[in-house]
C-alpha cells in the first residue's frame, strides 16, 4: 500500500533531517551500459568520530533482490574502524554473504553478488572519506 496525498491534494513539502558534521555520503553502481538499471548499486552514509573512525554507518544495496535492501552485518563491521584496505576486504566479505541475488537473463547471481560487494566497499570508503574532508 501507497501512502500519499488524498484526492485532490498535491504534496507541496517534505521535511528531512540533514546528517551532522563529520558525516559523508557515498555512491557506487555497475551497470552493462549507461543509462541501464543498475547490475548492483550500493549508498553509503558514514559518520566518523575525532579520530576518523566510523561511529556510525548506514548501507543500502539495490540490484540484489526486488527492492533495495539494508546491509545491517556490514554496518556493524565499520563501527570503530577507519574504512580502509583489510577492514574493507572483511566488509565486502559479509556483504557477499548476506544478499542472496537471482540469476536472470543478463548476469549470474555469482556475478551479481561480487559487484553489491564492490559497489559496497566503493560507497563505504567514499563516505568515511567525504566525512573525514579529505579528497574521495
Amino acid at each position: 500500500m501507497l501512502l500519499g496525498p488524498g484526492s485532490g491534494e498535491l504534496l507541496t513539502r517534505v521535511e528531512l533531517e540533514l546528517p551532522g558534521p563529520g558525516t559523508g555520503h557515498g555512491f557506487c553502481e555497475i551497470a552493462n551500459r549507461a543509462d541501464d538499471f543498475a547490475t548492483a548499486a550500493a549508498t553509503a552514509l558514514v559518520t566518523v568520530d575525532d579520530r576518523g573512525a566510523c561511529s556510525q554507518a548506514r548501507l543500502a544495496l539495490a540490484g540484489v533482490g526486488g527492492r533495495p535492501v539494508r546491509c545491517e552485518p556490514a554496518e556493524e563491521l565499520c563501527r570503530g574502524e577507519r574504512l580502509e584496505g583489510a577492514e574493507l576486504d572483511a566488509i565486502g566479505r559479509a556483504v557477499a554473504e548476506a544478499v542472496e541475488p537471482e540469476d536472470d537473463a543478463f548476469v549470474s547471481a555469482a556475478y551479481r553478488t561480487r559487484a553489491a560487494s564492490v559497489c559496497a566497499v566503493r560507497a563505504l570508503a567514499d563516505g568515511a572519506r567525504r566525512a573525514r574532508g579529505e579528497p574521495s
